[in-house]
């Protein structure tokens, strides 16, 4: 436990730096991790005040019945997709089930092939699961698969590349739609965490209303040494 405590400060620490595996198996990897070829798909990461409060606010939606997930949420560029990557690296050395979609806009491409390799991280490790897994050839089939399931997170970023846009055709609204549609389904009887940015439409209608959905503000997770850090480190 006290290993686990110490690893939660370090990934909170503005001044603490280091190279995470980025967990996902799937072939498109976010270009915003920067990962490089060669180095086992190792992303930096920098630590961010934020994640000891995105990790208590999730604890406290797993304990509540009252709470299905925690929306996190603010202005692009604030570090939501990397404290969510480092939540998952955190979850994983505890051998949790976390099932990550850490690109929503690459999901709607192909959502079978994307669910299926994010299930294969999932269980890594469980070959009979594994295999189970590789069999699934339709949603309705990896739905199924998580009924069946306890103690499941899911971890998925990126909500707003669902938003339906004015210029989208009918397949690509049809299909934003249907992904939306699979991803309620999916977590109906787990818990998950979600992230968005600020002016995503869907989350703004839902934050008026009331709510079995937490949520948490991600505006300022970088503190004054941590930008200048972080810009240092993207410049030179």
């Amino acid at each position: 436990m006290s290993q686990l405590l110490d690893a939660a400060v370090q990934l909170s620490k503005p001044d603490f730096h280091t190279n995470l595996p980025f967990p996902f198996v799937g072939t498109a990897l976010p270009t915003r991790f920067k990962t490089k070829p060669g180095e086992d798909d190792k992303w930096f990461y920098m630590g961010r005040e934020k994640f000891v409060e995105l990790l208590h606010s999730f604890k406290d939606v797993r304990e509540r019945r009252d709470r299905t997930a925690l929306w996190v949420y603010g202005t692009k560029g604030y570090g939501k997709s990397h404290l969510l990557a480092a939540l998952v690296c955190y979850f994983a050395a505890q051998e949790e089930r976390i099932v990550y979609i850490p690109d929503c806009r690459e999901c709607v491409k192909d959502p079978i092939l994307y669910f299926k390799a994010a299930m294969l991280f999932a269980w890594l490790g469980d070959g009979s699961e594994q295999r189970e897994i590789m069999t699934l050839d339709t949603m309705e089939k990896i739905y199924k698969f998580f009924l069946g399931k306890r103690d499941v997170i899911f971890i998925i970023d990126q909500m707003n590349a669902l938003e339906i846009l004015k210029n989208d055709d009918e397949k690509i609204k049809e299909e934003k739609g249907t992904l939306r549609g699979w991803l309620t389904r999916f977590r109906a009887k787990h818990k998950a965490i979600l992230s968005s940015s600020a002016n995503y439409h869907s989350y703004l209608i839902m934050q008026e209303k009331q709510s079995i959905e937490e949520k948490m503000h991600v505006y300022g997770g970088l503190t004054t040494v941590s930008l200048h850090e972080e810009f240092f480190f993207l410049f030179f």
